[in-house]
C-alpha cells in the first residue's frame, strides 16, 4: 500500500487521496471553489488556504490530499467568505480569530476521524490542532 501521509495530512494514511476515497464530494468542493473564483494550485506535499482581501483567495493543494484535508482547507475558505473576504493581514492582526478558525476546521477533521472509529487518528489531529494554536499564541499574541 502506498503511504500518502504527511505531517499536515495524517488522514491520508487511512483514506488515501480524497479524489479516490470520496470522488463526488471532492469534485463538488473543487467545482464550488473554481466557480467562485478561487485559484487552486496543485503542489505535492502542500496544503494551504491563503485569503485575499475582497477576493476568494488561493488554495495550494496536494493532488493526493485526503478528503479530510480538502475539507479542512475548504472550510477555511467558507469561514473567510462568511467573515467578509478578509485578507491574511486581517488574520495576522487578530490572532484570536485565527485560533477560532483553526479550532473549527480541526474539530471537523477530528469528528470525521471519530466517525470512522479511529481514536488514534482523532488524537493525532487533536495534537496538530494544539500545535497550531500554540504556534499562533507564541508568534502572534503579545502578552501585556
Amino acid at each position: 500500500m502506498k503511504c500518502y501521509n504527511s505531517k499536515a495530512d495524517p488522514v491520508a494514511d487511512f483514506l488515501g487521496p480524497g479524489k479516490e476515497s470520496h470522488p463526488v464530494e471532492w469534485q463538488t468542493m473543487i467545482d464550488d471553489l473554481k466557480a467562485n473564483g478561487l485559484e487552486i494550485k496543485y503542489r505535492e506535499g502542500n496544503l494551504a488556504y491563503s485569503p485575499e482581501k475582497g477576493r476568494p483567495g488561493q488554495m495550494i493543494l496536494d493532488p493526493d490530499a485526503s478528503y479530510s484535508a480538502l475539507k479542512h482547507e475548504y472550510q477555511h475558505y467558507i469561514d473567510n467568505m462568511e467573515n467578509g473576504k478578509l485578507g491574511m493581514g486581517d488574520y495576522l492582526q487578530d490572532p484570536y480569530k485565527r485560533i477560532e478558525m483553526e479550532t473549527n476546521v480541526y474539530n471537523k477533521e477530528i469528528e470525521l476521524a471519530n466517525e470512522m472509529g479511529n481514536k488514534e487518528l482523532a488524537n493525532e489531529l487533536e495534537q496538530l490542532k494544539q500545535n497550531e494554536i500554540d504556534y499562533i499564541r507564541d508568534n502572534y499574541i503579545i502578552e501585556e
